[in-house]
């Protein structure tokens, strides 16, 4: 044959055979969208013989929720000789689905019909389900951590626990798409737990929400992981009557409880909610955790920091205010006297004959005495005044907000009667007093806090010359 001699026609049979025997799917399809012949490799794809898939509607074979497209397919390949290609479900005999890939031609005749190649892509479109899951869950997990650095950095900016404690809050509600975020601490109240940061639906609740220290709570922190609640409708976690009212009421269906274990501090909890069922994974643990850790450390921080400020204006032996922090208590009550009108006093104790007790019983009893009559003078002091330790066995009452001046000498006076009774240290007992000089002023009166210690010192010194055990009061 030359290139001069026209092409032969292939025997219909060849083309029969051909149809038959190719190891890919093929069918003929009307375009009223009926299957009008099918190879045993396509039906074989579903399952199926050929003779059970010839005369039946695209409709009956296609996925409800692809069929209209498919459907617009049939007519652009009537309109435009071609279509596809299209990804569509296909029903198999066992009655789940296989997703096919396919596209037609229109082969001209009396009647026309589509000429379609198809074939299986159900593995493919999984790995790619499974790679594009894989890079969502990358992309996800690579913000998170962007998330728990932004935080990291507002807690190293030396900001207050309640300030990293919101953010945190805020930065899962988005995040995870949460009803409800909240940060719980212990401050030792009986009631529970305390929503120190809360966002979204119960922000509002803040300061004011109380959870129990409920089993749940107990477990997650013994555990130290976080616990996943997917339904709080079935029975996953067991509710009262009143609680299940509740939680229909607020539309809540699942929770996550995630610990909060500062190194020093009280447990707490990372808490969110969802209107969903099943809207938190573990997937998301990983995220929660360490937000959890932040908030965490911020509050070990903020304690350090107390104790630090403590220590550094509080005596180690008595535990009372020391001098600079009774001189910075005093400066600003004349303040704020000067402001509002008030009467204030001062009032500075000194233990009689206290040298005379170190001496005999040794210097511990001498620790003990002081400590002693520290706690009493406490007792009858408001919560407003401030008591301190000055120095050695001197002790300063700072008495603000008074009624009138001579309010002072009454207190100073309960204060005296309060240590004379004896002081077991030991063995031993020892008896002891205290003589009081007491200075007041009134705002109108534009006194310094230098004038005041002055005053209250003379009247101290003038105590103790007319015997000790008593108080004087300076003009």
């Amino acid at each position: 044959m030359t290139s001069a001699d026209p092409p032969r026609e292939l025997p219909v049979a060849l083309l029969d055979r051909a149809f038959d025997e190719v190891q890919i799917g093929l069918a003929l399809l009307s375009l009223t969208a009926h299957v009008l012949r099918v190879n045993p490799a396509g039906a074989a794809l579903l399952g199926r013989k050929p003779d059970e898939l010839v005369g039946q509607e695209l409709g009956g074979l296609v996925h409800p929720d692809d069929l209209r497209e498919a459907l617009g397919e049939v007519r652009r390949l009537e309109a435009a000789g071609s279509a596809g290609p299209i990804v569509v479900r296909l029903r198999c005999a066992g009655g789940h689905w296989r997703w096919i890939r396919a596209h037609a031609t229109l082969l001209p005749a009396t009647d026309p019909v589509g000429f379609v190649v198809f074939e299986d892509v159900t593995d493919e479109l999984a790995v790619a389900d499974a790679l594009r899951e894989a890079e969502e869950r990358s992309a996800r997990r690579y913000a998170q951590q962007l998330d728990v650095v932004a935080i990291g950095r507002l807690a190293l900016s030396g900001v207050s626990p309640q300030a990293v404690a919101q953010r945190a809050t805020e930065v899962v509600l988005e995040r995870l798409g949460a009803h409800h975020v909240a940060v719980l601490t212990d401050d030792g109240h009986e009631a529970g737990l305390l929503q120190m940061a809360g966002a979204g639906s119960f922000a509002a609740m803040t300061g004011v929400y109380r959870r129990p220290r409920d089993e749940p709570w107990r477990e997650v922190v013994r555990r130290g992981e976080a616990l996943f609640v997917h339904d709080l409708l079935h029975g996953e976690v067991p509710l009262t009557d009143e609680e299940r009212a509740a939680v229909v009421g607020a539309e809540l269906r699942s929770v996550v409880l995630c610990p909060i274990l500062p190194s020093k501090a009280a447990p707490g909890a990372l808490v969110a909610t969802s209107s969903e069922v099943g809207a938190f994974t573990r997937d998301d643990a990983g995220f929660l955790e360490s937000v959890a850790h932040v908030v965490a450390a911020s509050l070990d921080t903020a304690l350090a920091l107390s104790e630090l400020r403590h220590q550094a204006l509080h005596d180690a032996l008595t535990g009372l205010a020391n001098r600079s922090l009774v001189l910075e208590h005093l400066e600003l009550s004349l303040q704020r006297a000067k402001r509002h009108g008030h009467d204030l006093a001062l009032v500075m104790c000194d233990v009689d004959r206290f040298k005379t007790i170190n001496d005999g019983y040794g210097h511990p009893a001498g620790d003990e005495v002081l400590r002693v009559v520290g706690r009493r003078i406490a007792r009858h002091l408001r919560p407003g005044d401030l008591l301190g330790r000055f120095g050695g066995d001197e002790l300063v009452v700072v008495l603000t907000e008074l009624e009138d001046p001579e309010q002072a000498e009454a207190v100073a006076r309960r204060l005296v009667d309060a240590v004379r009774a004896p002081i077991a240290v030991g063995d031993e007992v020892i008896r002891t007093s205290i003589s009081v000089g007491v200075a007041a002023a009134s705002g109108r009166d534009g006194c310094s806090s230098a004038e005041l210690l002055h005053r209250a010192d003379a009247a101290l010194y003038e105590a103790k010359a007319a015997g000790r055990d008593r108080v004087v009061v300076a003009d």
